[in-house]
């Protein structure tokens, strides 16, 4: 009984704040809905926090790496060899340590969804477990030195961040579309600290399509990525050159045209021989039956 007092107006607070609080979310949707400014500022957000989960995965990976090769401050893609060849056991049992994770995924009744296939096939939708386990796989992988790039990760993680952001404020299938490559952008922007290679990223991979509507929120994102990238002190990416002072004249443009179509052919060669070294593997009995245990040696 004494404590009924004080019960009476817990209660009342409690009701009070849980009204605010739904009128508050449910205003904020309704505003994202007919502002186009929130929605702007919604994927700026979604593009912080994008660029807050790049530098997380990569600390990971860099420590990972640090601990199995002994780095000092160096990238091990970047080291002439291996001063400790048995230090090279860390790609086999990392590849083995994917192929029991794998092995205990398949108990899941629905394989993982990645960012560009939930843009395509489920309206931006990605389960948020599918998030943690993609990344941890690319991480995992990249940590123990096999050859692969950190970029799904990123991408991953700044998409489903995004994703889940736009379900809890209930948006539209096409507003949480373009959130959710706003975020995939903005997080690969962040990596290499170039805003506008992530925002095209955003549209040609995960959205799919330019949309001028989608342009303010895949900027806005990208931006927001690269600036708490450089918060947290992250160093970008420079190439040394020794043309400081020089003038550029009509033939250097060409030969950078000449480059980049260069460029663009290499890249469709590797794409289409990863996918046939991949098929190839997978004829033999021994490589399939082993999985990513014989990373290191298929």
């Amino acid at each position: 009984m004494p404590h009924s007092g004080l019960s009476s107006p817990r209660r009342r607070f409690s009701h009070v704040f849980g009204t605010f609080l739904i009128k508050a979310v449910v205003r904020l949707r309704r505003l994202l809905r007919e502002r186009e400014a929130a929605f702007i500022a919604l994927a700026a957000l979604a593009g912080a926090l994008a660029g807050l989960s790049t530098n997380l995965l990569g600390f990971l990976a860099h420590a990972m790496q640090q601990v199995f090769y002994g780095l000092e401050g160096n990238r091990l893609s970047a080291l002439a060899e291996i001063r400790h060849p048995w230090r090279l056991i860390a790609l086999p049992l990392g590849g083995l340590a994917l192929a029991l994770w794998a092995r205990w995924l398949r108990r899941r009744n629905r394989p993982l969804i990645d960012v560009v296939e939930a843009n395509a096939l489920h309206g931006g939708r990605i389960p948020p477990a599918d998030n943690l386990i993609i990344a941890g796989q690319t991480v995992i992988s990249n940590g123990v030195g096999a050859s692969v790039g950190l970029e799904a990760a990123y991408a991953q993680m700044g998409g489903g961040m995004a994703s889940i952001l736009g379900q809890a404020m209930k948006l539209r299938r096409n507003d949480l579309r373009t959130l959710v490559g706003a975020g995939a952008g903005a997080a690969v922007g962040a990596a290499f600290n170039a805003p506008l290679a992530g925002a095209f990223y955003a549209f040609e991979i995960v959205i799919g399509s330019f949309v001028p509507g989608a342009v303010a929120p895949v900027m806005a994102a990208a931006l927001a990525a690269a600036g708490m990238s450089r918060l947290m002190g992250s160093e970008p990416w420079l190439i040394a050159t020794t043309a400081v002072g020089r003038s550029l004249h009509f033939e250097h443009y060409l030969a950078y045209g000449v480059l980049g179509l260069v460029a663009a052919v290499v890249g469709i060669l590797v794409m289409r021989l990863v996918t046939g070294a991949e098929l190839a593997l997978a004829r033999f009995k021994g490589c399939r039956a082993g999985g990513r245990s014989w990373a290191g040696v298929c």
